[in-house]
């Protein structure tokens, strides 16, 4: 399996804040916990944010 980061590479993905990684670990979160807006997975993502 290749990386992310290579395979976001060889089809010109165009990310403007987050990392074709934590791209697809968004979109993985949202099929396995089942949400069904962008606004539920980025608060989720605030509350575990760490500092």
């Amino acid at each position: 399996m290749r990386p992310v980061a290579q395979t976001a590479a060889e089809h010109k993905v165009v990310s403007r804040a987050f990392s074709p990684k934590s791209h697809v670990t968004a979109m993985l979160y949202c099929q396995v916990a089942k949400t069904e807006s962008l606004n539920f997975i980025c608060d989720v993502a605030q509350v575990n944010e760490t500092l």
